[in-house]
């Protein structure tokens, strides 16, 4: 008997041990399918859906304003300043280094930023826009410096008159070398060349003098007074008063007499400058006003701002991190699943996005909502082309239908206007004979 009942209570264990086994497998079953499902809602989110369609319409359009602006800059000669980053133009302008220094060139762009203002070329080959950036390099011995000839009275012994030099060219160029040449050349010749910074790049002056003296310039540039005479137009003046800036601040005047000028400060002061009868110089502090008799010198006045950095120091409200998307709470996992969909460094904007996405998303009844218009669109699609299709074979076989016709009536029309010896035989049918059936 009680080897009976142990068998019994095996027997249901071994029942129940089963039973568990088969619940278990449809626990696992339906956790993998609740967990699929999770994970395909958690991927068709449209509220993510929409954020990444966000970004790449952003990228899109980033790239397309960066096309625009290139090819703005390029009918302007010119390099657009969004085209490269910081770092690829302190490499491009290295590489220009480089290559300088390995053809014995010097180059002219001193900063990297002067590549905006070099000559740009580009050309179109069917498939991809190219750029072509010319960067001027020039031999070491090939920089000249320019003087330019500013008149200034010659005195005589008269004082009624004075001589004052003039030239077609006024501008000497001198190298800067051991060995000393010139050229003299004319403001004008200067537009045609091209500016950067402060060095004027100039093509088709590849011929220089050896010598100062055949030219007015040169004369006056080695002081040879009788050269001077003999090369350059000296008119006479009436003796009048002539002003010219040296300097920043500084100040040649001719004077035809002595006179006092009454000086004036923009801080209030005033003073008296004394300038003798003929040719001087004077400074002129800054922010003064000196009125001479036939002209009103200005010195320069700039205002230099202190260059110490300003320091702000903001603190963040606790309820205004909340409200700004940075609880320490939630922004962890923020940013956790906004790496995974390739956002490394995301934006206050983005993480703020993000959360108006949780907090206002929409419920099932917009998904529902939204699967419903999306299933009834499909198939008014569908019906939409069924019925097309049936009108358009139905159109076809009608359309064959008299085109048959209009053939065939083409046809007897062509008979009935036949000669009669070329018409054909008629054949007759012939006639059905009575069919006799033996009687038995």
């Amino acid at each position: 008997m009680y080897k009976r009942q142990t068998q019994a209570g095996h027997n249901k264990l071994v029942e129940v041990v089963q039973l568990q086994e088969v619940h278990i497998q449809e626990l696992e079953t339906a956790l993998f399918q609740l967990t699929k499902i999770l994970r395909l809602q958690t991927m068709q989110n449209p509220g993510l859906l929409e954020a990444r369609l966000n970004r790449v319409e952003n990228q899109l359009q980033r790239r397309i304003q960066v096309a625009t602006h290139v090819l703005q800059a390029a009918q302007l000669r010119r390099l657009s300043i969004d085209f490269l980053s910081q770092n690829q133009l302190q490499q491009l302008f290295t590489h220009l280094h480089n290559v300088a220094a390995k053809h014995g060139c010097q180059l002219l762009l001193e900063h990297h930023s002067d590549l905006f203002q070099v000559e740009l070329s580009y050309f179109f080959d069917g498939k991809d826009v190219h750029l072509l950036l010319h960067v001027p390099m020039v031999a070491p011995d090939s920089m000249l410096r320019l003087l330019k000839l500013h008149p200034f009275p010659l005195p005589l012994t008269s004082d009624s008159h004075y001589l004052l030099p003039s030239s077609e060219n006024d501008i000497l160029a001198i190298t800067a070398g051991s060995e000393r040449l010139s050229i003299q050349i004319s403001s004008s010749d200067l537009i045609g060349c091209h500016t950067i910074n402060n060095v004027y790049k100039c093509e088709s002056h590849g011929v220089l003098r050896k010598t100062f003296t055949d030219t007015c310039l040169g004369s006056m540039y080695q002081q040879n007074i009788t050269a001077v005479k003999k090369l350059c137009t000296l008119k006479v003046h009436n003796a009048e008063e002539i002003v010219r800036q040296l300097l920043n601040n500084w100040f040649a005047v001719f004077s035809p007499k002595q006179i006092t000028i009454p000086v004036e400060c923009r801080n209030g002061t005033s003073r008296e400058l004394m300038i003798p009868k003929g040719i001087t110089k004077f400074h002129l502090s800054e922010g003064c006003t000196a009125q001479f008799a036939n002209h009103m010198v200005t010195s320069d006045y700039s205002i230099r701002e202190p260059a110490d950095f300003i320091e702000y120091e903001w603190k963040w409200d606790p309820i205004q991190l909340q409200t700004d998307g940075l609880n320490p709470s939630t922004l962890l996992p923020h940013m956790e699943l906004l790496a995974k969909h390739g956002i490394h460094y995301p934006t206050l904007e983005d993480l703020q996005e993000l959360k108006l996405q949780e907090t206002h998303g929409p419920g099932w009844w917009a998904h529902f909502v939204h699967f419903v218009g999306n299933a009834t669109l499909v198939i008014a699609l569908i019906i939409g082309l069924t019925v097309l299709g049936f009108r358009f074979k139905r159109h076809l076989l009608q359309k064959r239908q008299h085109t048959e016709e209009q053939l065939q009536e083409q046809e007897n029309l062509q008979m009935l206007q036949a000669p009669v010896e070329h018409l054909p035989p008629i054949i007759r049918a012939p006639r059905p004979q009575p069919v006799v059936m033996p009687m038995h």
